[in-house]
């Protein structure tokens, strides 16, 4: 559906249109049947309103020159038209529907020095195709932004800014997903613009994080001898809103760097990483904190042993005795890294 054509030899863009500009050009319309034509095809076309009050171009019904521009969804003009007015409304030239060549954006927005494009993709489109597009408006000189409807097929990517979009069914508002954060659309374009929005090869935490500790009494199998298990939870953020993978960082919990407070426990006590206990355990007595080494991809003293009679824990008795048990002591913490974490991944 285009927001642009060509009246009486003057082009016009529906959305920029005032209330009374689109009931005149809508009478003239009506009155002269080839007043209006659109400059993709040079077709007849009529100006009309959708459900929703967004105001666009239709071809003319049984009009040989039809051109073979595929149809668009009311989402897909709903993110046209406002891209294009948050861009106008930045200072941008916007036109909408331009064709440069062997490309043709849904809009182009250009301001000294700076040429972009947008481009709104809703329907499935493979990557390599996403990327071929993208290198020609390189080619030409144009950056070019994709709104898509899921990043499913791809990490995101330096060359080829895309991002996920959504559209509120029955209403003209849309919102763009930036990391951890969901903008509306005008917000996006202004963070966009400002340079606050960066492409990052890897998540790096902020120093200021909050930690959660949970403590719980678990029962040797054999003895019934009672332990103290405590299990550091949690996320840890970067200063966008995304949390790391627990693996990212915590080998960092088990070289120390949360333990919890001695006040929190009541007696003997027995320490477990975290990652749903299925991985490591490590067995310590009070003030008797072994050193961690490194193994693999986490770190382990030795298996997790009752303090009583030396009974091995199995791992998934071990884990069932832990969440079947009632919490002894429960506290949030708020930590600062000396050092930030890192995990491999774009965004």
């Amino acid at each position: 559906m285009p927001l642009r054509a060509i009246a009486e030899g003057r082009e016009v863009t529906a959305p920029f249109l005032s209330d009374d500009e689109w009931t005149a050009l809508t009478e003239l319309s009506r009155a002269r049947r080839e007043s209006l034509v659109l400059p993709c095809c040079a077709a007849r076309a009529y100006p009309r309103t959708s459900r929703l009050g967004l105001r666009h171009f239709v071809h003319r019904a049984r009009d040989p020159k039809l051109c073979g521009a595929a149809p668009e969804t009311e989402a897909h003009l709903v993110l046209k038209a406002g891209a294009a007015a948050a861009l106008a409304a930045r200072g941008f030239a916007v036109t909408t529907e331009y064709a440069g060549g062997d490309w043709r954006a849904d809009v182009l927005a250009e301001r000294t020095g700076v040429r972009l494009a947008v481009e709104v993709q809703l329907s499935h489109q493979t990557w390599a195709e996403t990327v071929a597009r993208t290198e020609r408006y390189r080619r030409d000189g144009v950056k070019c932004l994709w709104l898509v409807a899921a990043l499913r097929s791809h990490a995101p990517a330096r060359e080829v800014p895309a991002f996920e979009v959504s559209v509120v069914p029955g209403e003209r508002s849309a919102a763009v997903r930036v990391a951890g954060a969901t903008l509306p659309l005008e917000a996006f374009f202004d963070a966009l613009l400002a340079r606050r929005i960066r492409f990052c090869a890897r998540l790096r935490t902020a120093r200021a994080q909050r930690i959660t500790t949970v403590v719980r009494e678990v029962h040797c199998p054999a003895c019934l001898a009672p332990s103290e298990v405590y299990v550091v939870g949690g996320e840890m953020r970067s200063p966008c809103g995304l949390a790391l993978t627990p693996a990212a960082w915590k080998p960092f919990d088990d070289r120390g760097g949360f333990g919890p407070p001695a006040e929190m426990f009541r007696g003997r006590r027995a320490t477990a990483d975290w990652q749903g206990l299925e991985t490591h355990y490590v067995f310590a007595r009070p003030r008797r904190m072994g050193e961690y080494r490194p193994k693999g991809s986490g770190v382990m003293i030795r298996p997790f042993r009752c303090p009583d009679c030396a009974c091995r824990f199995d791992r998934s008795v071990l884990r069932h005795a832990f969440f079947a048990r009632p919490v002894v002591a429960r506290g949030e913490r708020d930590v600062r890294l000396t050092t930030p974490l890192y995990e491999e991944r774009p965004h």
